[in-house]
C-alpha cells in the first residue's frame, strides 16, 4: 500500500517537474548523461521507499507481539557528546527472566544541548522500580522492545523516496521527450 501511494505521489510531483526540466532544453549530447543521472536517482529512490516500508512493514509485526510488564533496572542519560536516553529492563516470560537495554528510539542528530534535552526528557517520567510495558515475541522472548511505532526516520526516508522519485521521473520523461520529439530546423 505504502509503495503505491508513494509511486502515486512520485508522479504527481514529477510532472510539473517535467515541464519546468523541459524548458531547461537539454542539449542532446547531454541527453545520454541525464537518462543515466535520472535512471541513478530512480535506483536510489526505489531503495529508500523499499527501506521504509520493511521498516513499517516490522512495526504490523509487533502488533503481534504480547505485552508483559516489565521493570525498569536502570535509567540514564548516556553517551559525552552523543546524549541518548539508556533504560535497562527485565521482565518475565514462561517461567524465564529476561532482560534488555533500550534508547527509546531517540532521534540519532542535533547539536549537544538538543540532544541531552531529548533524552531528559524521555526520561523525565521513568524511574528505576517503574513499571513497564514490555513487547515480547511470543515465539522469542529475547526479542522485545519498549518502542511500538515506528522509527523516527521511516517517514523521513518516505519523503526522501518520493522527492528523488519525482525528480528522477521529470529528468527521465523531459530527456525521453526530447529524444523523440522530431527537431525543428532553423532557417539561415
Amino acid at each position: 500500500m505504502f509503495i503505491i501511494i508513494a509511486i502515486l505521489a512520485a508522479i504527481v510531483t514529477g510532472l510539473p517537474l517535467v515541464l519546468l526540466v523541459k524548458r531547461l532544453d537539454i542539449p542532446a549530447r547531454m541527453n545520454r548523461t541525464v537518462l543515466i543521472v535520472a535512471l541513478l536517482f530512480l535506483a536510489g529512490s526505489m531503495l529508500l521507499v523499499h527501506s521504509a516500508g520493511s521498516s513499517l512493514r516490522y512495526m504490523e509485526v509487533y502488533r503481534n507481539w504480547q505485552t508483559v510488564k516489565g521493570r525498569v533496572v536502570e535509567a540514564e542519560i548516556a553517551g559525552k557528546r552523543a546524549f541518548h536516553p539508556r533504560v535497562k529492563y527485565t521482565f518475565h516470560w514462561q517461567d524465564s527472566s529476561y532482560s534488555n537495554i533500550s534508547d527509546l528510539d531517540a532521534p540519532g542528530f542535533g547539536t549537544k544541548a538538543a540532544r541531552f534535552q531529548v533524552a531528559r526528557e524521555m526520561l523525565k517520567n521513568i524511574h528505576v522500580g517503574d513499571s513497564i510495558d514490555v513487547w515480547v515475541n511470543p515465539q522469542n522472548p529475547a526479542e522485545n522492545t519498549l518502542v511500538n511505532h515506528p522509527r523516527w526516520n521511516s517517514f523521513m526516508q518516505y519523503g526522501a523516496g518520493i522527492f528523488f522519485s519525482a525528480l528522477a521521473l521529470a529528468f527521465l520523461i523531459s530527456a525521453l521527450l526530447q529524444r523523440f520529439t522530431p527537431k525543428k530546423e532553423t532557417q539561415s
